[in-house]
């Protein structure tokens, strides 16, 4: 619900608009770092197209993302699903779709010697 048994709030949330004879309203906070149970990832902000997309609801096309035991949310490209996205759009990178070597993209997503990619 947002709060410890210590009466803190917890990583994640966000408590609010509480008085002495009101309580607090407690909600997950999208964009924090922190993956909450409601959460399928958080990247740290509320953009969509770079891991994790804006509501926290969905991992974006082309990124796989890993949550440590804290809870943060650590999203990375998949090279080798043909999906050339956010830092595989930098010079000498490319994703034909496989891992294979000597076609024109290397294992390792970079363009390999005598070849170019459009």
């Amino acid at each position: 619900d947002g709060c410890s048994g210590e009466c803190t709030v917890e990583c994640g949330w966000l408590c609010e608009g509480g008085a002495v004879e009101v309580p607090d309203t407690c909600r997950q906070v999208c964009g924090d770092a922190q993956q909450t149970a409601s959460e399928v990832c958080d990247d740290g902000d509320e953009q969509t197209g770079n891991g994790c997309d804006g509501r926290c609801a969905a991992i974006d096309p082309g990124f796989t993302c890993t949550t440590s035991f804290c809870g943060r949310t650590i999203c990375g490209t998949v090279c080798g699903d043909g999906h050339r996205v956010y830092d595989e759009f930098k010079d000498g990178r490319c994703d034909d779709g496989n891992l294979a070597l000597g076609d024109g993209c290397s294992p390792s997503c970079e363009v390999e010697c005598g070849f170019v990619c459009e």
